[in-house]
């Protein structure tokens, strides 16, 4: 029997930057997926896996897309981390034919590009923001809001479109104030005196951990005390927590499956601590089944696999995830995906709400 051809996964992914944390753990995830499907024996090529950096950056997602797109074995591609790197690195992809799966970056901007090869395995911000005005209207049942973001595309995209899906559910947005990484540690007394002036019934927060936990903590000094709704629960720090205050909440979404305590991750947790020792909640499972898909739809190639026939069946297809059947529309965005609400008591312990269609 001849010897099988060898065909290449890639991978660009943050391992250093803001977003390292969760980058090393979703890694091992996308490692895992690779191995197994060698190990099945059901492959008809054999399959390899390449990695690179790309720090959830404008600059490193260019270079790692440059460098997946010209490695003639790469069939498609895991990533990028983060909506910056995602559209730095998605009109390079697009140009080579490469498949390229974020299940990290939800700005809207890629799908609505026209890139064949861009998909996205989570809810996008469009889908979001919907959601969380729903949530803020119905389940909170509040009428004005205050938005704060930091200056990325995730953080300033996502305000945009929450302003619109607030408004469309009667919820009043009064101000917006945004607080930059440098501002990070330094006096913000000028924002938060804007909210303080303009008194929300909620304050909503999109962007990256450390700017929207250091608002949090400095809304509380100054004595604001309405709750928070926030984006991607579960993170290790808390994320909008405040400690030693006295308040309601904070609440968050989350695009990703919670590995600890959805009863669909449980299989993935079980396989993942094995492997790896750990459990890391953040985007694990969602980058063990975008890897699992983009295998997947090579493996339907047969022994010759192409980039074109790897985006053709990405689009016609319907893959087996943990999180069950999983298939695309026409810009590459996921159908149906889900999102789910969480709280935590005392500032301390989280506990998950549920789904939109659970709660309402």
């Amino acid at each position: 029997m001849p010897d099988k051809k060898t065909y290449k996964l890639g991978c660009s992914i943050a391992l250093t930057g803001v977003e390292e944390i969760h980058g090393k753990y979703e890694l091992e995830a996308i490692k895992m997926a690779v191995e197994e499907a060698n190990e099945s024996g059901k492959l008809p090529f054999q399959l390899d896996f390449v990695y690179y950096n790309d720090g959830a950056d404008k600059k490193l997602s260019e270079t790692a897309a440059t460098n997946l797109v010209n490695d003639d074995a790469v069939m498609a591609v895991v990533g990028c981390q983060g909506s910056n790197a995602t559209l730095a690195g998605a009109p390079i992809y697009y140009q080579g034919g490469l498949a390229a799966m974020t299940f990290t970056g939800s700005n809207v901007t890629a799908s609505e590009k026209g890139y064949n090869t861009f998909f996205r395995s989570i809810a996008n911000d469009t889908v979001h923001a919907k959601q969380l005005a729903v949530f803020a209207a119905k389940y909170l049942k509040v009428k004005t809001a205050a938005l704060m973001s930091d200056d990325t595309s995730f953080g300033l995209g996502l305000v945009g479109l929450m302003k619109e899906a607030f408004e469309k559910e009667g919820v009043s947005p009064v101000t917006e104030i945004v607080v930059t990484a440098e501002e990070n540690g330094k006096d913000i007394s000028k924002q938060v005196g804007q909210i303080k002036e303009n008194d929300p019934e909620l304050i909503f927060f999109a962007g990256m951990e450390p700017e929207c936990n250091y608002a949090a903590v400095e809304l509380r000094k100054a004595g604001v005390m309405v709750p928070f709704l926030g984006t991607d629960a579960i993170k290790p720090s808390y994320f909008l927590t405040t400690p030693g205050f006295d308040a309601p909440g904070p609440y968050q979404s989350n695009v990703c499956v919670d590995i600890t305590r959805e009863e669909v991750g449980k299989r993935f947790a079980e396989k993942y601590q094995k492997k790896t020792d750990s459990l890391y909640s953040v985007y694990t499972l969602e980058a063990y089944d975008s890897a699992n898909i983009l295998i997947q739809a090579m493996a339907a190639c047969g022994e010759d696999v192409t980039r074109e026939k790897v985006v053709q069946n990405l689009k016609t297809m319907e893959f087996d995830c943990e999180i069950g059947k999983v298939s695309f529309d026409e810009k590459g965005e996921i159908k149906n995906p889900k999102i789910s609400f969480y709280t935590f008591d005392d500032q301390k312990t989280i506990r998950r709400l549920g789904t939109l269609e659970e709660l309402i």
